[in-house]
C-alpha cells in the first residue's frame, strides 16, 4: 500500500463526499463546495460501523432480502454512513475497508451525487494498491465535476514523478488545470496546481536536456535566433517565437556559436483564455507551458468569445482614444492603459480591435475594467509577446 498517496488527498477529498452527503440529505442542489461551509464532520474512526467483511460471523450469514424489497430500496441512510465511512478508512490508510465501504454504497440507495462520489474513492482505492491502470479506468469513467476528480489527477502526477517520468506528470497537470476550470475555479483556485505544473515544466520543456518533444539544430555561419525560428516554421511548419527558443535553452542574449546545437520543439504553440477563471492559458502541444492571470472588458464593453489568431504585434503601442478626436497617448504615458506591448487579434483574416496588451494599473488584473480587450501583468505580456512567433498563433477566446 502507498500511504504518501493519502494525506494531501484525504484531507480535500473528506471535505468534497461530506459536503456531498449534507446536500443530499437537505434535498439542497449541488454546487460548488468552494463557496459553502461544511456543516457536517467526518465520521471518527471509533464509531465507524463495523465492517460486515470482518464482523460478520460465518455461521449466521446474513438473510437475502426479499426480491420485492431489494436492498436498494430499504437502507440510504446506512448507504450514506458508508460513504462517510469510506472516506475515513481512507484518510486513515486502510484502502482495504474503505474499498468494502465503498461497494455497500453502491448496493445500498443511496442517491446520484453520492454514488459518484463512493466510485471517485474507489478509483483511489485502485491507485493505493498500485493499480494505476484500473484507476486511470475509473478516473476516465467518472463524470460530472467533482474536486476529487482534480484530486486524483494531481495524485496521478504525484505518482509519476515518484517514477520519475516528468512527461506524463506535466500532462495530468495539464489536465487538472482544465478540470478545474471546469468546475468552476477562478484564479486563485489554479495557483497551487499551477505552481506545482510550472516546477514540473521548468525541467521538462524549458530545460535543453529535458525530453519534451523536439529535435537538435547545428548553428550554421550566419544564424540567429530569428533565423533558426523562420526555418522551423518553413520547413516543420511549427511556428516559435525566438524568446520560445531561449527559454526552452536557457539563454538570455542573441550570441550563437557556430557548430553548437540547439534544441527547437517539435510541437505548435497556442493560446487558450478562459474568462470565467480570469487565466491566459499558453500550450506547446497537448501541455500547458505558461498560465498568466488576466483582466477583461467592463460591462457593455465585454471581452468577446470566439476564435481568432494572433495578428500585429507592436512592442511600443501607442493609444488611440475611442472618442476622437482626442490625441493619442503615447508609449510610456502614464495614462496609456496598454502598458507593455500589443498582441492584435485577428477574426476571418482581418484585424479587430482586441488584443492582449500590458497595463498602466496591475490593480486592474483580475477585473473587469478594460474596453473589450486582455489585458496581462506588464512583465507577463513581455514574456509571452517573444514566446509567440510574428502572427498566426491560434487564440480561444472561452
Amino acid at each position: 500500500m502507498r500511504r504518501t498517496l493519502f494525506p494531501a488527498l484525504a484531507v480535500l477529498v473528506v471535505a468534497a463526499a461530506v459536503l456531498r452527503l449534507t446536500r443530499e440529505k437537505d434535498g439542497a442542489p449541488d454546487e460548488s463546495p468552494r463557496s459553502e461551509t461544511v456543516s457536517a464532520r467526518p465520521l471518527p474512526l471509533e464509531s465507524a460501523a463495523p465492517d460486515p467483511l470482518v464482523e460478520r460471523a460465518p455461521e449466521e450469514p446474513a438473510a437475502e432480502p426479499p426480491a420485492s424489497t431489494p436492498a436498494v430500496e430499504k437502507d440510504p441512510a446506512g448507504a450514506l454512513d458508508a460513504l462517510e465511512d469510506g472516506w475515513a478508512r481512507l484518510a486513515a490508510h486502510d484502502a482495504l475497508a474503505a474499498e468494502a465501504a465503498f461497494q455497500r454504497v453502491l448496493q445500498g440507495g443511496a442517491g446520484g451525487a453520492a454514488v459518484e462520489s463512493a466510485r471517485d474513492g474507489l478509483a483511489v482505492v485502485a491507485l493505493a494498491q498500485g493499480d494505476r491502470a484500473l484507476a486511470e479506468r475509473r478516473l476516465a469513467e467518472s463524470s460530472g465535476r467533482r474536486p476529487s476528480r482534480v484530486q486524483l489527477l494531481l495524485s496521478l502526477a504525484d505518482d509519476d514523478l515518484r517514477r520519475g517520468d516528468a512527461a506524463s506528470a506535466s500532462l495530468r497537470l495539464t489536465k487538472a488545470v482544465e478540470a478545474s476550470i471546469e468546475e468552476g475555479a477562478g484564479f486563485a483556485d489554479l495557483s497551487p496546481v499551477v505552481e506545482k505544473l510550472d516546477a514540473v515544466n521548468r525541467d521538462l520543456v524549458f530545460n535543453p536536456r529535458g525530453t519534451w518533444r523536439s529535435e537538435a539544430v547545428e548553428v550554421i555561419p550566419g544564424d540567429s535566433w530569428h533565423k533558426i525560428a523562420k526555418k522551423l516554421g518553413r520547413e516543420r511548419g511549427v511556428n516559435a517565437g525566438i524568446g520560445l527558443l531561449r527559454a526552452m535553452n536557457r539563454r538570455t542574449g542573441d550570441h550563437l556559436d557556430v557548430g553548437e546545437s540547439v534544441r527547437v520543439p517539435l510541437d505548435p504553440i497556442r493560446i487558450d483564455i478562459h474568462r470565467s477563471a480570469f487565466a491566459c492559458l499558453v500550450y506547446l502541444g497537448e501541455r500547458i507551458v505558461r498560465v498568466y492571470p488576466i483582466g477583461l472588458g467592463r460591462e457593455g464593453s465585454e471581452t468577446p468569445a470566439g476564435q481568432f489568431a494572433v495578428g500585429k504585434k507592436d512592442p511600443r503601442p501607442i493609444w488611440w482614444k475611442p472618442n476622437p478626436p482626442s490625441p493619442p497617448l503615447p508609449y510610456g504615458h502614464p495614462e496609456n492603459p496598454l502598458g507593455e506591448r500589443w498582441i492584435g487579434f485577428r477574426a476571418d483574416g482581418r484585424d479587430t480591435e482586441y488584443g492582449l496588451h500590458g497595463t498602466n494599473s496591475e490593480q486592474a488584473i483580475l477585473s473587469r475594467v478594460s474596453n473589450g480587450c486582455v489585458r496581462l501583468r506588464n512583465a507577463d505580456v513581455v514574456e509571452l509577446y517573444d514566446l509567440l512567433p510574428d502572427s498566426g498563433t491560434p487564440v480561444q477566446i472561452h
